[in-house]
């Protein structure tokens, strides 16, 4: 996500008491060296390793102060790592010996200090009596020396790991380990600010069948046609899940596709993230419309896309006859209703690495990879039971409608993002797809903003698939 971060100045070398100063360098990039993890609830209390990589590090920084946030309810940090040198970010402190920028030493006691009431996420109502690895938020900061008499600060130019730690899962749930600025992510002796494309290592946790209170109306509906037996809305699948996030979502992401976006789904522009609000464009309906589902009157702006697609027995309610228009939407999910809206079906060839062939979005998720429409992470997996972001379902959307209708990839208008003041946190691999989005009329944002990083409700992905049916009949 693009921000332009402006800076607080550590004091005092390997300290975590920032001061101020100003902020530049060229447009770097933070990416996780693993994209995304998932889990089974029977995995609780495993161990995995996060490393985020910076790169485009070509102006030089001589000073840091960022935030590591996630879920504490669905991982734990532990420990940070030793790395080699030779990976990691450092600088000369003699002729011989070069320090860690953020050194591990630093990073574990920032995690064991007591956690403040001025927190980047508050996951919880009160920080007291909680670590900052309790809470969530550990907060890391340097400066170099001075080595080389240079008359200030040595510049670090050089690529390389600037964080890594073992976390442990604690439970069920999806929470983004991001890396985020309170306020900076880089900064320097030079004026100016920091353009930083920042990715997210998004981790889901999977509560079992058995324990688990959660079922969407897509599994519903998978269920109910292997078993022959007719359900109170159509057999083919919409989007949805109807239960809380479990924590941290795209927070971080989201997991997400928690959404990795720069190297993930930049390399294949497809992660997750997203909620349009119920102040959205969309047309509201009049109280004469009949509800196809009890509870739809909560979105009215929605009420007439989900009444038209449960009409072409594209979505489906539950079987208590609701809809639950404002829950958020997995990335499985959303893609098993982007392909029955666009009537793709057929038997798939292939699949991403972590969609598990029992799972009822399994053919849909592989028939999507085959067509080039969901083409997952760096690392081949596609988290596809994180909730997907705004961006991620524009991506995905944009990547399908182009595919079926032969539109231009390359006229899209990114001028018309100019109206949104949420623009620079579209990620570099979703311009085109949103800008897109928006020229086409598809998506009108909500209020001032675009949300590109929020997670997609129910209610609006029946209105983007509404939009996208309207604009192909036409």
């Amino acid at each position: 996500m693009k921000k332009k971060f402006f800076c607080l100045l550590s004091a005092f070398a390997l300290t975590f008491c920032a001061g101020t100063a100003l902020a530049y360098g060229a447009e770097a990039n933070i990416y996780p060296l693993t994209a995304s993890y998932s889990f089974e609830e029977s995995q609780i209390g495993e161990t995995f390793d996060v490393e985020f990589y910076v790169e485009n590090n070509s102006e030089g920084i001589d000073s840091v102060t960022f935030y590591v946030t996630y879920d504490p309810d669905v991982v734990m940090f532990k420990e940070a790592i030793d790395v080699d040198k030779s990976d990691a970010m450092t600088f000369p402190i003699s002729d011989t010996s070069e320090s860690y920028f953020v050194s591990p030493s630093a990073i574990n006691s920032a995690a064991a200090r007591a956690a403040s009431s001025g927190t980047v996420l508050n996951y919880k109502s009160s920080a007291s009596g909680l670590t900052c690895a309790e809470f969530g938020e550990i907060k890391c900061a340097n400066i170099t020396g001075t080595f080389g008499g240079k008359g200030g600060l040595y510049q670090i130019t050089d690529s390389g790991i600037i964080f890594a730690a073992t976390f442990e899962v604690v439970g069920t749930g999806s929470t983004d380990i991001d890396v985020q600025a309170a306020s900076a992510i880089f900064a320097s002796t030079n004026s100016g600010a920091v353009d930083t494309d920042v990715t997210a290592c998004s981790v889901y946790v999977t509560a079992s069948s058995s324990s688990s209170e959660e079922t969407t109306a897509e599994a519903e509906a998978e269920a109910t046609t292997a078993s022959g037996t007719s359900s109170d809305s159509s057999s083919s699948s919409s989007s949805g899940s109807s239960g809380s996030s479990g924590g941290g979502g795209s927070s971080g992401s989201s997991s997400t596709d928690s959404t990795t976006e720069a190297t993930t789904e930049a390399a294949a522009d497809d992660d997750t993230s997203d909620t349009t609000s119920d102040s959205s464009d969309e047309a509201a309906a009049d109280e004469t419309v009949e509800y196809a589902f009890t509870d739809i009157d909560q979105t009215p702006w929605a009420v007439e896309a989900i009444n038209y697609l449960a009409g072409l027995k594209v979505v489906n309610g539950y079987t208590d006859g609701s809809f639950l228009p404002k829950n958020n939407v997995t990335r499985a999910d959303f893609i098993i209703m982007l392909l029955n809206a666009l009537g793709i079906s057929g038997t798939a060839e292939s699949n991403l690495t972590d969609v598990r062939a029992d799972k009822y979005y399994a053919n849909y998720v592989g028939l999507a990879k085959d067509l080039g429409i969901a083409q997952g992470y760096s690392d081949g997996t596609f988290a596809p039971e994180a909730y997907i972001s705004r961006q991620d379902m524009m991506v995905l959307t944009w990547r399908a409608f182009t595919s079926m209708t032969d539109a231009e990839t390359d006229t899209a208008d990114e001028t018309v993002l100019d109206d949104f003041a949420d623009k620079d946190d579209i990620s570099a691999y979703a311009e085109e797809a949103v800008s897109a989005m928006v020229s086409m009329g598809v998506v009108s944002g909500t209020n001032e903003g675009i949300e590109p990083k929020a997670n997609t409700t129910r209610a609006q992905t029946a209105v983007i698939m509404y939009n996208i049916l309207k604009l192909i009949e036409e």
